[in-house]
């Protein structure tokens, strides 16, 4: 209805059930103006829709697409032609097929008139099928652990054009973590990730689009886990009479490495001596820094001699972080003569 709100436009789309004809959608130009006569040509594929305004841009002409998103019709592109001068009344005519638009310029070239052809960029639907320990095969893993590189799969299809996207799809894990992965003629790629995360994270595939199809993403969630602590070095025995002291607490990834970017997390260190008159288990609690904390002159002094790796001590966190365990003894103190042997511990 190019006539339209004093010859501004306007484009209708009718549905049959049958032998009834109902109206599904009025679309109007968007920043169209009175004179433009939008929808003087229209032309649909499948949920496409196109509809020329020869008079806009001083009767140069112009052109919109439309995609049919959630029932209504929204804005996917402006058709312009390159040379496009005043007068030619482009969009006087349109036709759409094979993924293509012919737009119709009768006065253009001096009246001579042009055709300019544009392709639709169809829409893409980005996934992640998978997250794999395996580079080469999509085989589940769940979870991926903390420093231990793992594949992520990505799968890319066509939303409502025939074809197969092709090109680039960018991973992002929130945490720093980037990888790209190149598509195959079926539309699949991998990339591999190493994630220093401890815990839920939200995977961002982002495909770059192609000639054929137009950019999309997808998000998926991923447990990392693998951190845990670490006695390093293994925690030498309690001289009689003495506290403990000189004990390195480390937190490590599923890797064994450091994690010097833990400033965080909370080390309590206990042991299996309970000093039982005292009621004491706990011997500290301190934080991290760098991913290392170091425990010394700390807790009760021990006295009763052990051997054979008779004690534990232990090492947990505030949070899920697995916890380490190593033994020791006490050692006999020579220098101590009032010790009578019965006296497990005292502060």
């Amino acid at each position: 209805a190019p006539g339209n709100a004093n010859n501004k436009g306007a484009v209708y789309v009718y549905s049959r059930a049958g032998t009834l004809w109902t109206q599904q959608a009025a679309v109007t130009a968007p920043g169209g103006a009175a004179g433009d006569n939008f929808g003087a040509s229209v032309a649909q594929l499948g949920t496409f829709l196109v509809a020329g305004a020869p008079f806009a841009n001083s009767n140069g002409g112009k052109a919109y697409e439309f995609g049919l998103v959630g029932g209504s019709y929204s804005l996917l592109n402006n058709l312009i032609a390159t040379d496009n001068a005043q007068g030619d009344q482009f969009g006087t005519s349109l036709s759409v097929n094979s993924s293509r638009v012919a737009v119709g310029a009768p006065t253009g070239n001096s009246g001579i008139g042009l055709g300019y052809v544009f392709k639709f960029l169809g829409s893409s639907v980005v996934t992640i099928p998978c997250f794999s320990s395996d580079p080469n095969t999509c085989v589940p893993q769940e979870p991926s652990l903390t420093g231990v590189p793992y594949t992520v799969f990505v799968h890319v299809v066509s939303g409502d054009l025939p074809g197969t996207p092709s090109g680039t799809v960018d991973l992002n894990d929130s945490f720093g973590g980037t990888c790209t992965a190149t598509l195959d003629a079926s539309g699949n790629g991998h990339c591999t990730l190493t994630s220093n995360h401890f815990g839920m994270l939200t995977m961002l595939a982002s495909y770059n689009g192609d000639a054929s199809f137009a950019p999309s993403s997808g998000t998926q969630d991923h447990t990392i886990t693998g951190n845990h602590l670490a006695f390093i070095p293994a925690p030498a025995n309690v001289l009689q009479g003495e506290q403990v002291s000189g004990v390195v607490v480390q937190v490590l990834n599923g890797a064994n490495q450091l994690i010097t970017g833990d400033s965080t997390t909370q080390v309590t260190l206990s042991s299996t001596d309970t000093c039982d008159l005292l009621d004491v288990n706990t011997i500290a609690t301190q934080t991290v820094s760098g991913g290392t904390t170091t425990f010394t002159g700390v807790g009760p002094k021990f006295y009763t001699v052990t051997t054979g790796g008779a004690l534990v001590l232990t090492a947990t966190s505030n949070n899920t972080i697995v916890t380490a365990n190593s033994n020791f003894d006490v050692d006999p103190n020579g220098d101590i003569v009032f010790a009578d042997g019965f006296e497990e511990c005292r502060l």
